[in-house]
């Protein structure tokens, strides 16, 4: 009887040391899944943020790139368009105020002391 109460107490015991390397272990476990956790979940908050910058920069780059391409078309017509008479006429007309021989250049007066001044000539002259 004392030798089966002997080998109880020492599978007890052993149970025990089993359960508690188990426990150990299990607790080890937990401690590094949650350290991995704590070490990648603001890593991946971190590579998600510079995602959406870099998607943000590209959609802004996208548009620039299209404006330049309208800009660049835009500049093609108007390069086509310098080569002729009428382009190189206007250009004159509007930029250079120069007008052909035969025709009469008006003059409007839109201030108000222009036309004050104006008022004053015609009051003296009359």
């Amino acid at each position: 009887m004392k030798k089966t109460k002997n080998s109880l107490i020492n599978k007890k015991r052993r149970l025990q040391r089993n359960i508690s390397k188990y426990n150990r272990q299990y607790i080890f476990s937990l401690v590094l899944l949650l350290l991995i956790g704590i070490w990648t979940i603001p890593n991946t908050f971190s590579n998600f943020k510079i995602a959406l910058e870099q998607k943000k920069e590209m959609e802004e780059l996208s548009l620039l790139i299209e404006e330049t391409e309208e800009e660049y078309e835009k500049n093609q017509d108007l390069l086509k368009d310098a080569d002729s008479l009428e382009f190189v006429e206007k250009q004159a007309r509007e930029k250079l105020g120069m007008v052909k021989a035969h025709e009469l250049v008006v003059v409007f007066k839109d201030s108000k002391e222009d036309l004050k001044e104006d008022l004053e000539m015609t009051e003296k002259n009359e």
